[in-house]
Parts: C-alpha cells; sequence; structure tokens
C-alpha cells in the first residue's frame, strides 16, 4: 500500500483541511512534502515526483494568472498537490480561475481553515512524512508501487 491524498487527508492535521479542487487526483501517491512559498514560474522544471507541495502562495498573492502558472508548472514537474495555508490572510480570496485550473490538472487544492494560526507547516510536514515512513517499513511492494507512480508521472 501507498500513502495518497485520500490517506493524507485522515491524518491529525490535515483532518481539518477542505479539498477545494482537483479532487480527480486524491488518489495519486504522496512520496514527500516541501514547502513552496518562493518560486519562479519561468525557471526550467525540476522533476519532483509524488510530492505534496505546502504553501500560502505568497509569491504570487496579487496574481491570479501566476497562480495558476504555478500549479501548472508543478503538476508539469509531478507534483500531486497543493496544502493552501493562511488564505484568508495571503490571498484574501481563492480565485475562481485557480479552483478551475486545478480541476483541470486534477491538482488538489487542500485549503486549510482560516483564521487558525495555531497550525503550523510543520504539523503537516510530520504527519505526512511519519505516514510515509511507517507505510515504507511495513510494505514491501516496491514493483507495483513503482508502476503506479510511473503512471501518474506527467
Amino acid at each position: 500500500m501507498s500513502i495518497t491524498l485520500k490517506v493524507c487527508l485522515k491524518l491529525p492535521s490535515l483532518s481539518m483541511g477542505k479539498v477545494i479542487a482537483g479532487r480527480e487526483g486524491l488518489n495519486n501517491i504522496v512520496t514527500s512534502v516541501s514547502v513552496m512559498e518562493f518560486n519562479d514560474t519561468d525557471e526550467p522544471d525540476i522533476l519532483s515526483p509524488n510530492e505534496l507541495l505546502i504553501s500560502a502562495l505568497f509569491c504570487v498573492k496579487d496574481d491570479v494568472d501566476a497562480q495558476c502558472r504555478l500549479i501548472k508548472k508543478a503538476r508539469r514537474s509531478g507534483d500531486v498537490g497543493l496544502v493552501l495555508f493562511y488564505s484568508d490572510l495571503i490571498l484574501g480570496e481563492i480565485s475562481p480561475k485557480l479552483i478551475r485550473m486545478a480541476d483541470y490538472l486534477n491538482f488538489p487544492i487542500i485549503l486549510m481553515p482560516e483564521n487558525d494560526m495555531g497550525l503550523k507547516y510543520s504539523d503537516v510536514i510530520s504527519d505526512v512524512t511519519e505516514a510515509i515512513y511507517m507505510d515504507r517499513s511495513a510494505d514491501n511492494y516496491f514493483v507495483s508501487d513503482t508502476m503506479q507512480i510511473l503512471s501518474q508521472s506527467p
């Protein structure tokens, strides 16, 4: 068995999150977690297969087109979803255009509770990393898991 986004949503830190886009991608396998706050969408893609991103989209907070380019680039790079923090403080509101793009790409956006500064990036990183580690130590399905991961690659 591998850890999917659907499984991650049951973890303590993500159980309060709400999927607002890209529901068709919830069966994507997650193999790592990364924070993305500063990103240049014009830089070449760096392959990061099956990585779950955490961000407040601060670097593109005032530019919806840049937000869409960013998730397109993330998807091309092999990332499987975005955990969006502090949207009420940083973005104000989430653009329907961004939601449509994420739906089109089957790129889940998990919105964390607004007005909650108690939940931190490290909570999600710890929970997801622990789940991945526990899964790897309990399972020996290398070939089938690898085939499933490769089938998700862009």
